[in-house]
């Protein structure tokens, strides 16, 4: 069985992906959003602590955050931020 993540394209052939069902992956924010119902912006929002995000939808992506074991991938906001935060 071949696990398949929603932020793929149905259009590619399930047999090039490399995860599998027994290949362990990290959480992704994806995977939170689906799990909790929500969009990936809504998952931003929770995790980076903004307002306008009702309590039940926060409980419920904490909830998935928790279950699937999402930590943030810290290599991956450098990339998109343009900054390591750390002392030069």
């Amino acid at each position: 069985m071949t696990y398949r993540n929603p932020a793929i394209p149905a259009s590619i052939p399930t047999e090039r992906l490399p995860m599998t069902a027994d290949t362990p992956r990290r959480a992704v924010m994806a995977d939170v959003a689906v799990r909790a119902g929500v969009s990936v912006m809504t998952v931003s929002r929770v995790l980076n602590g903004f307002s306008g995000v009702t309590e039940e939808t926060r409980a419920r992506v904490e909830e998935a955050v928790n279950a699937l074991g999402y930590q943030a991938n810290t290599a991956a906001r450098v990339l998109a931020g343009g900054r390591s935060r750390t002392l030069e």
